[in-house]
């Protein structure tokens, strides 16, 4: 029986974990989340970190992120949840918010999900793009697809709070840009919808991208956890059995 004791050990860790975290392919639940059709963000947090979750459009293909004004503290995570068609999500400056920010200040790199066509409406099996947030310097984003800029797809994150530079500012200097572009296209392109290469980050953020949503990025880490002990009880099995 004593030889029994290592698998038996790892199958309970398993379990305990699996108990913990629930079953594969679920995240663990948030007191106090919130989500809605309408556009609201939806909140949840794991430990000490929090996530907003901001929608790319919505179920009825509107050119909007909903929350486009969002205030995230250092630490927490500002997640993008796509839905159909085609949308990204880039990184610009304020004075020029159809541009990448790298086509205006070299040394930046700057941020972008990549074009994330989906044809899911509800949301549950969307792409995900998440943004760890290092530092309280304002971010503003835009979708390089197509006019989805100038027609108002813009965002930001800590704005400035008691200056000009609002939301609404930027998304009236995005009417009257004279292009939209995405990451290695020049001003000369028409922007949107083009091949591009990985997603890419800069500074006080850092991206993660995965190809479905769910309140928390944390499942994947906790899938693997349970995995992990999952196949540490099977080889002790095996040894056994050998």
């Amino acid at each position: 029986m004593h030889l029994l004791a290592p698998f038996v050990s790892s199958l309970l860790l398993a379990s305990g974990a699996l108990a913990q975290y629930g079953s594969y392919g679920t995240s663990p639940s948030s007191s106090g989340s919130s989500s809605s059709d309408s556009g609201s963000s939806s909140s949840s947090s794991s430990g000490d970190v929090g996530v907003q979750v901001v929608k790319v459009s919505n179920k009825n293909g509107s050119l909007v992120y909903s929350p486009n004004n969002i205030e995230a503290a250092v630490g927490s995570m500002v997640q993008f949840q796509f839905y159909p068609k085609n949308h990204s999500v880039t990184q610009s400056t304020f004075a020029n918010p159809c541009v990448p920010i790298n086509n205006i200040m070299s040394s930046v790199t700057g941020f972008f999900s990549g074009f994330m066509p989906t044809s899911d409406v509800s949301g549950s099996d969307s792409p995900i793009f998440t943004l760890m947030i290092n530092d309280t310097n304002p971010i503003w984003f835009y979708c390089s697809q197509a006019k989805h800029c100038q027609a108002g797809m813009v965002g930001a994150i800590n704005a400035p709070k008691n200056s000009n530079k609002t939301v609404e500012a930027f998304a009236a200097l995005a009417a009257l840009a004279p292009v939209n572009l995405a990451p290695g296209e020049s001003s000369s392109a028409s922007g949107g919808n083009s091949s591009v290469s990985s997603p890419t980050s800069t500074g006080g953020i850092t991206t993660v991208t995965t190809s479905a949503a769910s309140p928390s990025i944390f499942a994947s880490s906790k899938e693997l956890l349970v995995g992990a002990m999952l196949a540490s009880a099977l080889a002790a099995f095996m040894a056994f059995a050998m």
